[in-house]
């Protein structure tokens, strides 16, 4: 039985059945990039018979990785052989793909086994206890800059200069070799050496390099945009002179040049290869049509970029809705008031049917900055409104409860120090709070020879009183991991969790309305969004620099924040916000002069909402 192609659109039908050789997809928001990828990689192996072993497919985060995997098993024909061997096809994020190699080639990199990758809170610790030695006067916030300025360093490799980062200043050269030399020291290494090690590894040992070149024939790349410059240099010795490159990305929605990625990635490719096939994915499924023209109009202010047509499927839709606000505590209350109309009134049941009917999971509240989440949250929890934040910080991790990593890593081994410093701070500081914890960790040490992973950590999040919601975020994170002992499981879980990006414990399942950054929300979807923090100097933020590069940077990240939604999208601003401290009083952002008026409706508070066909009650009538 051959594979189905019908449910793909002609275009996609001829990235998916593009000849062997370099081919470029670009893939504008909502074309259906994931399902084309997995048709891709079912193709190769269904119609053209290539051994899955042969296959490598890079996604941007393990989620996607798993997910795609699970489309695989749903494409291919039922009463095909190829199913049993989807088990030794790869499909890695890069971070995951350059620990397996580590862990295979640990010594050639000056590593030992038993390597542990460092969390952020770790890292912190570790550039304090540098700093401290040399400059005692500086403080956490000096100890976090520094922490982004030695990852922009190591990032550098065939890029340009880092932000802010002057190396050939004798103290910061001094302050990188010293973390490098603690590293080694510790047998730990941070998220950048899961690239740079690897890339070292295939770059002075020619046999290892051949060895993958040979593995992997077809290597298939998604969110290639995203890439960097150490991890397109790891593809590219991944690359052999016969291997058929197949990458899909949007160099619109390139929004981690703060990680070192880089829009003129997708010209490299091209230029690096001239042969490339480009093929461009331009019906949007998604957004309807005054969402994508709103979408559009700003993006093409942009001039680094890649022309790209798109156009909707939903033609109909309502106007994209902007509200100006007070300040930021009528903004939430409008938010609020807007939600509870959506839902026809506050309530638990989720996916209503029904015009201007949604449920609280098809909800998202998008912000550039962390910070602004605060007063929408309160807001929420006032109105009785289930909600999630997702992410928080720059490794997601440290946002559900950073420190029970390092305790888990203790658990792992008594004896490491940097992880108790991350921990210290939140312990109780009494005279014997050392011992009594270390005593903790040994009974949680004896635990874990003979319970699951999940009953460890259930009783390690009651004992040491975290939160309902980031218990249950916990909890979810280990599902994966139940079947065995936690000592044996322990390590894989520690591995995984160090590998997750911002955005991964998003829980579509949770009947709660979702809180995250917009970078969060790169990848996701909802019937209703709202964009909120649409302030000069907020979004755009000015807090990184002002440069035009920096300006294209933020506008693409509204266009990924806009192109979130599906049905119906808000706009917000306040005229005055407290944030970091201050009322601040800015205009509003300059990317909502951007949007054409035809595709817009102001709305004000005064507004009398229209009036639902279906009237639900709420659960205080």
């Amino acid at each position: 039985m051959s594979l189905d192609l019908s449910l793909l659109n002609p275009l996609q039908r001829e990235a998916v059945t593009a000849p062997d050789g370099p081919s470029l997809i670009i893939a504008g928001p909502g074309t259906g990039k994931t399902l084309t990828l997995a048709y891709r990689i079912a193709y190769l192996i269904s119609e053209l018979g290539i051994n899955p072993e042969k296959i490598l497919a890079v996604t941007f985060t393990a989620k996607a990785a798993q997910e795609m995997k699970d489309k695989l098993f749903k494409i291919l024909p039922a009463d095909s052989s190829c199913t049993q061997y989807l088990t030794h096809l790869t499909v890695s994020t890069l971070h995951a793909l350059g620990l397996s190699f580590l862990r295979q080639h640990e010594e050639k990199v000056g590593l030992l086994p038993d390597f542990q990758i460092l969390s952020e809170s770790e890292q912190v610790q570790l550039v304090k206890e540098i700093l401290s030695q040399r400059m005692p006067q500086e403080s956490l916030n000096r100890a976090l800059k520094w922490v982004r300025k030695i990852s922009e360093q190591k990032n550098l490799i065939g890029g340009d200069a880092p932000m802010g980062l002057d190396l050939q200043l004798d103290h910061a050269q001094k302050i990188l070799s010293a973390y490098e030399k603690k590293l080694l020291e510790r047998n730990v290494i941070d998220l950048d050496d899961l690239i740079l090690k690897p890339l070292i590894l295939l770059q002075e040992f020619p046999e290892i390099r051949e060895d993958y070149q040979n593995r992997f024939k077809y290597i298939l790349v998604d969110e290639y945009q995203d890439l960097n410059n150490p991890q397109y240099l790891l593809l590219e010795k991944l690359c052999g002179p016969k291997t058929s490159a197949w990458i899909i990305g949007d160099a619109d929605q390139a929004i981690y040049a703060f990680r070192g990625s880089q829009v003129k990635s997708f010209l490299r490719f091209q230029q690096e290869n001239p042969q490339t096939r480009r093929i461009h994915l331009e019906r949007n499924y998604r957004s309807t049509e005054p969402i994508l023209a709103g979408a559009l109009s700003v993006i093409k202010n942009n001039t680094n970029r890649i022309p790209h047509n798109l156009f909707s499927s939903n033609p109909d839709g309502p106007p994209i809705y902007v509200f100006h606000a007070s300040d930021h505590q009528a903004e939430a209350r409008f938010i609020v008031k807007e939600i509870e109309k959506l839902v026809g009134g506050t309530r638990m049941e989720s996916h209503c049917e029904g015009p201007g009917m949604f449920g609280f999971s098809d909800i998202a509240i998008l912000y550039r900055l962390h910070h602004l989440s605060f007063p929408f949250s309160e807001a929420l929890q006032e109105s009785g409104i289930p909600y999630q934040i997702v992410g928080g910080h720059s490794n997601n991790v440290d946002s559900i409860s950073g420190y029970l990593v390092s305790i888990l890593k203790m658990v792992l081994n008594p004896h490491d120090d940097l992880s108790f410093r991350a921990i210290a701070p939140h312990l109780d500081k009494q005279p014997d709070f050392r011992t009594v914890f270390l005593s903790l960790i040994d009974r949680y040490q004896r635990e874990s020879s003979f319970v699951s992973l999940g009953t460890l950590i259930k009783n390690i999040v009651r004992e040491m009183k975290i939160k309902e919601k980031e218990r249950f975020e916990w909890l979810t994170l280990v599902d994966p991991f139940q079947n065995g002992r936690a000592d044996q499981q322990l390590p894989h879980f520690l591995e995984y969790i160090s590998l997750l990006k911002e955005g991964e414990t998003y829980n579509p399942r949770a009947e709660a309305v979702t809180l995250m950054t917009v970078h969060a929300a790169k990848g996701l979807e909802f019937p209703t969004v709202f964009i909120v923090g649409l302030e000069s100097g907020v979004f755009p933020c000015t807090e990184f620099g002002e440069e035009p590069s920096e300006r294209e940077e933020e506008r693409r990240l509204f266009y990924v924040g806009m192109t979130r939604a599906k049905q119906r999208l808000y706009l917000s601003c306040a005229k005055e916000r407290f944030l970091f401290g201050e009322n601040r009083k800015q205009p509003p952002s300059p990317f909502i002069s951007e949007i054409p008026r035809e595709t817009i409706e102001n709305i004000s508070v005064r507004r009398k909402p229209s009036k639902p066909k279906v009237k639900q009650r709420t659960l205080f009538s």
